[in-house]
């Protein structure tokens, strides 16, 4: 049985094969990681090779490195440390009373804890961008939620939070995630050539909405069998609710159970041991 990587190196060499030629200079090609982007590259290379074809191959990325090809950023990226420090700067700026509904007891002036909020808020920011969402969105949202009492909350670390993307304007420096949902929301993503995605399970909202603007220039590659393709979307990621009531066929006596990290690694030594050199 072929594995992803084999199966993809197949399909892309047949679908951009011209008599003796494999010309794929306009095809950017999306992989889970670069290990497996490197593994790709010298599968098709070395089938190639044996086909006798030339080769033109793809640009190969990972997903993390997908958002910023389908936008132009008008302004360099803040890098993580001056973002921790924009927020930290955001909150010390804010009236007392905007800062007692985020931190109760605020930490002296030269408290290493500053840090430790803007770290915090830093996480939360990324996370909820990824889902095209703000601090103020969540305020609003959370009035339709019965038993929501977080709105003051929210709606002051939007302050924050309009502070922090003030401080970065300031330095001439974009937030990464906001500049994101900036382009959806002007709709500026597009692509030159062929989009082909290989083994997606999951997209952020962001992604998503970035790739719903490429339209028919997307592809994903899934590796199942075609009965089950109702249970993966149009970008070749699982369904969740599809897959609540399937039984994966994993019997007791596949199952190790192990006390603890160092138990657990015994047992995954066992399990590898077990197969005596098959795989």
């Amino acid at each position: 049985k072929k594995s992803g990587i084999q199966s993809s190196a197949e399909i892309l060499l047949n679908r951009y094969r011209s008599g003796d030629l494999v010309d794929m200079t306009n095809v950017t090609v999306v992989v889970p990681t670069g290990r497996v982007g490197r593994r790709l590259r010298e599968v098709l290379l070395k089938n190639a090779a044996a086909q006798q074809l030339g080769i033109f191959p793809p640009r190969i990325e990972t997903i993390g490195q997908l958002p910023e090809l389908l936008y132009s950023a008008k302004q360099p990226f803040a890098p993580s440390l001056v973002q921790q420090f924009a927020w930290v700067e955001a909150l010390r700026k804010a009236s007392r009373g905007t800062l007692r509904h985020i931190v109760p007891t605020p930490p002296d002036e030269h408290d290493p804890r500053w840090m430790e909020l803007g770290s915090l808020l830093q996480r939360q920011h990324i996370e909820l961008t990824d889902h095209r969402l703000d601090f103020a969105a969540v305020a609003e949202r959370g009035k339709s939620l019965e038993g929501f009492t977080d709105a003051a909350r929210w709606t002051s670390l939007a302050e924050v939070q309009a502070s922090y993307l003030a401080l970065l304007d300031d330095l001439q420096l974009w937030d990464r995630q906001t500049a994101r949902n900036v382009a959806i929301e002007n709709r500026e993503c597009s692509l030159e050539g062929e989009l082909i995605l290989i083994g997606m399970v999951d997209l952020s909202r962001t992604l998503r909405g970035m790739l719903e603007q490429l339209g028919e220039q997307v592809t994903s590659l899934v590796f199942a069998e075609p009965s089950i393709a109702d249970r993966f979307d149009e970008f070749g990621c699982v369904r969740p609710e599809a897959w609540q009531s399937v039984n994966v066929g994993v019997e007791e006596h596949h199952i190790l159970i192990a006390d603890g990290p160092a138990n657990q690694a015994d047992a995954v030594v066992y399990a590898i041991e077990s197969l005596e050199g098959n795989y």
